[in-house]
């Protein structure tokens, strides 16, 4: 009896340490797998940004061709003559715009022209 009882001890203590290396194991594997999700939302999330850029890319190019010469250059002008309602220089807006200050003079003066009449 007393063998049986020193074996049935032994063996509840086997156990013991087998289940607790088990909930080790299983502690691993979800901290694995938790960082398993965190590292897939990323690669989603760089993939969504990625196709993100694509589209932008091609709506500017879209964009780029479908817009006339005579549009750009109106919408030059106007941003020429806004910056220089707001006070900028002349050069500073030729710098911006890519343009010769003396076109911006050009610009503006007959802008100013314009007005006056």
């Amino acid at each position: 009896m007393v063998e049986l009882n020193q074996t049935t001890e032994q063996n509840i203590a086997l156990i013991e340490e087998r289940i607790d290396q088990l909930n080790e194991a299983v502690q691993k594997a979800d901290q694995r797998i938790t960082l398993l999700d965190r590292e897939t939302e990323r690669k989603q999330e760089g993939g969504e940004l990625y196709t993100d850029i694509i589209k932008r890319s091609a709506e500017r190019r879209r964009r780029d061709t479908v817009v006339s010469p005579e549009a750009t250059a109106e919408s030059t002008t106007e941003q020429i003559l806004s910056l220089h309602r707001k006070g900028i220089a002349p050069n500073i807006i030729a710098n911006r715009v890519g343009s010769t200050v003396g076109e911006i003079e050009l610009i503006i003066s007959l802008h100013d022209r314009k007005e006056l009449s």
